[in-house]
């Protein structure tokens, strides 16, 4: 599996694309990269190899990736190093930028505000899982520092995801100042959406994205019985 990784990383690296020389299956050779590294950095974590997974999240992160695989990528990292990954850039030593053109699709890429804000919030919910309450409200604080663009569905998604995955985060805490937290988060997810769940327009919105709107109206409903003082 290092050789096929380490091969395939190579061949990326000294890739030479352009306009007159374009790999129609460049996306399909991505995505078994992609899913050949993720084995790999699990791998590496499980065997406490630390310093390998790191290495292979960082050449992966330095890709132009979607966002549910740097998602990955920014999780195993996470876990590995206790750390959050701040401004989403991959730290430590990675890959060097391919070798000659200038708009090289395998080359080191702007990452956008909502690949550094995924990145630093998942790294947070990373910690959060091994116990460091004090993540969330750190988590929280970054995440309410980006608003979706309403033009880009991944966008909405992610935020929304996210905002439900740091609201469940803080339910499991289970004192009413984390509930509480989880109630907010519960309604950012649905008030940093865009006019067609605002305006209840259903059927015009993705699954994709329905779904997590689904999971903040369970876990507000959630957050509200445990808020209850049934004694009264």
């Amino acid at each position: 599996m290092v050789e096929s990784f380490e091969g395939m990383n190579n061949c990326f690296e000294n890739a030479n694309f352009s306009h007159d020389n374009v790999d129609y299956e460049l996306s399909k050779k991505m995505s078994i990269f992609s899913n050949l590294s993720i084995m790999l950095a699990r791998t590496y974590e499980f065997l406490h190899k630390n310093d390998d997974a790191v290495r292979v999240c960082d050449i992966l992160l330095q890709k132009q990736l979607p966002s549910h695989l740097r998602k990955t990528f920014d999780s195993i990292k996470a876990r590995v190093t206790k750390q959050v990954s701040q401004g989403g850039a991959p730290a430590g030593k990675g890959a060097p930028p391919a070798k000659g053109a200038k708009d090289a699709q395998a080359a080191v890429v702007e990452v956008s505000k909502a690949d550094q804000v995924s990145s630093e919030v998942l790294g947070y919910l990373e910690l959060i899982k091994t116990g460091n309450k004090e993540m969330i409200q750190k988590a929280m604080d970054a995440l309410a520092l980006w608003m979706p663009d309403e033009q880009e569905e991944i966008e909405l998604e992610l935020n929304a995801e996210l905002w439900c995955r740091l609201g469940r985060s803080a339910i499991d805490q289970d004192t009413n100042a984390f509930v509480k937290i989880a109630l907010y988060c519960a309604e950012m997810a649905i008030q940093n959406g865009d006019q067609k769940i605002k305006s209840k327009n259903y059927m015009r919105i993705p699954v994709t994205r329905l779904r997590w709107y689904s999971v903040s109206e369970c876990l507000y409903g959630e957050a509200l019985y445990k808020l209850l003082d049934t004694k009264k």
